[in-house]
């Protein structure tokens, strides 16, 4: 009887928890995702291919930062509400102005290429 009632109450539990953990997982998961596809773009663009997986994540997320303070500057934040595509122009537009930025003020001239 006990172990019934034991059984019962773990799966009243894993139906509380589990939607949560599912939910925090693809919270992560998919802004990741993104970044990686910024900075693979960005990637294609500068040099014809990626800068591979962790090094398109971290440009990807550089990039997202500066676009957002950028565009945020010339008013135009809206663009960064359309979810995906709004995503993807302001993260690739940061990026690339980082790339050159990098470029500009660093010994390392052949950066990003």
């Amino acid at each position: 009887m006990w172990v019934i009632v034991i059984l019962i109450l773990a799966g009243i539990g894993l139906l509380v928890i589990l939607p949560s953990a599912v939910n925090l997982l693809l919270g992560l998961i998919v802004p990741v995702l993104i970044w990686a596809l910024v900075g693979w773009l960005t990637g294609r663009m500068m040099r014809g291919r990626g800068y591979g997986a962790l090094n398109n994540i971290l440009l990807g997320i550089g990039g997202g930062i500066l676009g957002s303070l950028i565009f945020r500057l010339f008013n135009l934040q809206g663009i960064g509400d359309i979810w995906l595509v709004g995503n993807l122009i302001v993260g690739v537009a940061g990026a690339l102005i980082l790339i050159y930025a990098v470029r500009l003020f660093s010994s390392n001239k052949a950066f990003g290429k």
